[in-house]
C-alpha cells in the first residue's frame, strides 16, 4: 500500500513561490484528514487566490450516510487541516462557509489574510497530522491525562463545538450498549454490507481511500 501522501515534509514548503504554489502544498496536509470510510469525499479548487473545498458526491454513502452528515463532517476535518496547515506556515485565513447557494456542494471558501505567527498549540496540532492513523483494535487500558482532556475541551469551543469526556463506568457501559446495537442493526442489513464491501481494500491494494486490512487490525 503506498503511503506517499503522508510523506509530505514541511521543509519542502514553497515559501518564495507564487500563491498556487503555497496553496497547492498545504491541500497536501488538507487531504490527510479522516473520513467516513476512508472515503475522502473532497474536491479542491484553487482560483483568484483562494481554495474553495467542494463535496465530492461521487464518494457519498447512501446507505451508511443517507444525509451526507458524515460527508460533511470528513470535509470539515479537511478544512480543518488546511487552515491549521495555513496558520503554521505563518499564513492566517479567512472563511466563508456556503458561499453559493445555487451551489450546495461548495461548501467553504477559503482566502488568504494576512500574516499570522503560530504559538505552540499551532505547531504541536500541526506536527500530529502526518503521526494521526486508524487503528480498530483496543484502546490502551489507561486513562486519558485530565491536562490533555482539558486542552482538547478547549480546542474543540474555540472552533464553535463541544466535547463530552465519558468518566463514570455507567455512562461508559450505556454508550457501548447504543454502539453495539447499532452495529448489530448495521450488520444485518444487507445493503449496508454490500456497501462496506465497496470500500474495504487488502493489504495489497493499490488504492488510496477506503477501509484497509492494516487499520481493521488484521492481515497486512
Amino acid at each position: 500500500m503506498s503511503h506517499d501522501a503522508w510523506r509530505v515534509q514541511e521543509a519542502d514548503y514553497p515559501a518564495s513561490g507564487s500563491t498556487e504554489e503555497r496553496l497547492r502544498f498545504l491541500l497536501r496536509y488538507a487531504v490527510l484528514a479522516p473520513s467516513s470510510h476512508n472515503s475522502q469525499p473532497w474536491r479542491f479548487h484553487i482560483t483568484d487566490g483562494r481554495i474553495d473545498l467542494y463535496a465530492d458526491p461521487r464518494r457519498r454513502l447512501p446507505i451508511a450516510d443517507p444525509e451526507d452528515r458524515e460527508l460533511t463532517i470528513s470535509c470539515g476535518a479537511a478544512l480543518c487541516h488546511l487552515r491549521l496547515a495555513m496558520r503554521y506556515f505563518g499564513q492566517a485565513a479567512t472563511v466563508e462557509p456556503a458561499p453559493d447557494p445555487e451551489n450546495p456542494d461548495l461548501l467553504a471558501s477559503v482566502t488568504p489574510a494576512g500574516p499570522h505567527a503560530p504559538d505552540d498549540t499551532d505547531r504541536a496540532l500541526f506536527r500530529a497530522i502526518t503521526r494521526r492513523f486508524t487503528h480498530r483494535g483496543a484502546f490502551q487500558d489507561t486513562s486519558v491525562p485530565p491536562a490533555l482532556r482539558h486542552m482538547m475541551q478547549a480546542l474543540v469551543e474555540r472552533e464553535g463545538a463541544g466535547l463530552e469526556c465519558l468518566s463514570r463506568p455507567e455512562s461508559k457501559a450505556q454508550v457501548a450498549q447504543m454502539v453495539a446495537e447499532a452495529d448489530r442493526h448495521q450488520g444485518g442489513d444487507p445493503p449496508f454490507r454490500r456497501e462496506l464491501a465497496e470500500w474495504m481494500r487488502t493489504g495489497w491494494s493499490r488504492r488510496k481511500d477506503g477501509l484497509h486490512a492494516r487499520a481493521l487490525g488484521v492481515g497486512r
